[in-house]
């Protein structure tokens, strides 16, 4: 009996082992790419920034001032980048277009909504 509780113990770990280590081995997309846990990494850590210098803007009336007069989709990702490198942040424009995606209800057609504003757009 002895003998028989031992290999219940050992074998079942055992073969538990074996069987996840075949699933990883013949069927890898099971795994989690590298490259997704990278890509996850790297929105939060844009999605930090971005609330990071929404809230810089938000607080800076100076800053909110170079947006006022601002028209056009592409002027304002163009604007809102170069802004945010002068401060020391590092996104895109395709990032903030996600923000505005974000943000702006499908159903706003001539409007651009983000945390530091909103803007109507021709």
């Amino acid at each position: 009996m002895n003998l028989t509780i031992f290999a219940n113990e050992f074998v079942f770990p055992c073969f538990l082992f074996l069987l996840f280590a075949y699933i990883l081995i013949v069927n890898p997309e099971l795994n989690i790419p590298e490259t997704n846990l990278v890509s996850t990494t790297r929105q939060v850590s844009i999605a930090n920034q971005l609330e990071s210098f929404f809230e810089l803007v938000s607080n800076s009336g100076s800053l909110q001032t170079e947006l006022d007069d601002i028209s056009d989709r592409q002027e304002l990702l163009n604007k809102l980048t170069l802004m945010a490198s002068n401060h020391g942040y590092k996104f895109s424009k395709s990032d903030i277009d996600l923000a505005i995606r974000k943000y702006t209800p499908e159903s706003q057609k001539d409007y651009i909504f983000l945390p530091i504003g909103c803007w109507r757009i021709s």
